[in-house]
């Protein structure tokens, strides 16, 4: 939901951005091409402007087409177009005017003086194109092209005044279709009526964007719960170390707890005993009680009956008689230092045998005594 949200703000924000700068572009190029003056005839039917790089524009209202455009080269300080709207006057930095029929063509230029011109105007009847230059002189100059005194303008005689005159050209510009007039820079009162459109149906194809490849989740089943389970092992006879897959757990009887589902190796040795090992299998939430089988005890030495016996017996025997314990000290001796007890066949140090052979009584008579050099003796001291 953060990432769809942050998705969101960016498309409204790049919205009115693109429409900001749409808007921006727009008045830049209205104000290169913006008007600077205009005159329209009687009734409206046809219009001409002056633009501030230099055009003069002639609109035919009521067809709403732009015939022709011409550009003079000069800054167009007035203009003006007769009332039938058959003839254009354009008066230009230094003094230049420039004289148009209503297709366009150029009927003559010339300079007044070298001023700009400040206001023109064309006669109703067509006769004069009067002019005033930023230095409030006068000028009149007929629709021929000659300039009069103001004596012969307004008394209607055309009295020729000595001029320096350019030789008329006729010049038809295309006709093209220009933008709309507009003087102001940028409305931010208009822009807001543009770009919220625009943020409203940028949201709109996002949210259906966004629907149509949403997907809805499938329900979810949650996983069965793995609960742990539990080994509970003891051993015949008890006292056995329990073993977890080689891991030491205690000492049977044990319980290992918190075991998850699965299959362990149970094993369980004793001093003495043969080991034992299971494979157990531990479900979810299962106890598994164990009882291994009775340990199998490890034989022991062969008795004197089995095929063999003998051999053993006579080594164990040589290993036997090495050394022995005094049966009233427990002192180790060497075990011809002995002295063997006839009743009790207990053996006993020199230093015991006297104490020892008055626990009988009376000196038994079957005592042996085994000395260094191999000799025996009663408990009288006797040789035998």
């Amino acid at each position: 939901m953060e990432g769809i949200l942050k998705n969101l703000i960016v498309i409204i924000f790049l919205g009115f951005s693109l429409s900001f700068l749409i808007s921006a572009v727009s008045a830049g190029d209205s104000t290169t091409t913006s008007y600077t003056h205009s005159s329209t005839s009687r009734y409206f039917s046809y219009t001409v402007k002056a633009t501030s790089d230099n055009n003069v524009v002639f609109f035919d209202n009521s067809h709403e087409t732009v015939p022709w455009t011409y550009n003079t080269g000069l800054g167009i300080d007035a203009i003006a177009i007769s009332d039938d709207g058959n003839y254009v006057a354009a008066g230009c930095e230094g003094g230049m005017v420039f004289f148009f029929n209503k297709n366009g063509d150029i009927l003559w230029r010339r300079a007044i003086e070298n001023a700009s011109i400040s206001s023109v105007s064309i006669s109703e009847d067509n006769k004069f194109i009067d002019l005033t230059t930023y230095t409030n002189q006068d000028a009149y100059i007929t629709r021929e092209g000659r300039q009069v005194d103001s004596a012969t303008r307004w008394a209607g005689i055309l009295t020729p005044v000595p001029t320096q005159q350019i030789a008329p050209e006729t010049t038809t510009a295309p006709a093209v279709t220009l933008p709309t007039e507009t003087n102001s820079p940028i409305d931010f009162g208009n822009a807001i009526f543009i770009l919220v459109p625009i943020a409203l149906v940028a949201l709109v194809v996002f949210w259906a964007v966004m629907k149509r490849h949403q997907k809805t989740p499938a329900a979810m089943t949650p996983p069965p719960s793995r609960q742990k389970g539990t080994i509970a092992a003891a051993s015949v006879p008890e006292g056995a170390a329990i073993y977890l897959n080689d891991v030491y757990r205690g000492v049977a009887p044990v319980e290992i707890r918190n075991l998850s589902p699965g299959i362990y190796s149970l094993k369980a040795t004793l001093k003495g005993y043969t080991p034992d090992t299971q494979q157990i299998t531990v479900t979810s939430g299962q106890s598994v009680w164990l009882y291994t089988p009775a340990l199998r005890k490890i034989p022991g030495p062969r008795s004197p009956s089995q095929p063999g016996a003998a051999r053993g017996k006579q080594e164990t025997k040589i290993i036997f008689q090495k050394t022995r314990k005094c049966g009233n000290c427990n002192t180790s001796f060497q075990k011809e230092d002995l002295i063997q007890c006839g009743p009790c066949g207990n053996y006993f140090c020199p230093d015991c045998w006297e104490e020892h052979q008055w626990s009988h009584g009376k000196a038994p008579a079957t005592g042996i005594k085994y000395h260094i050099n191999g000799t025996k003796s009663g408990f009288d001291g006797s040789e035998q």
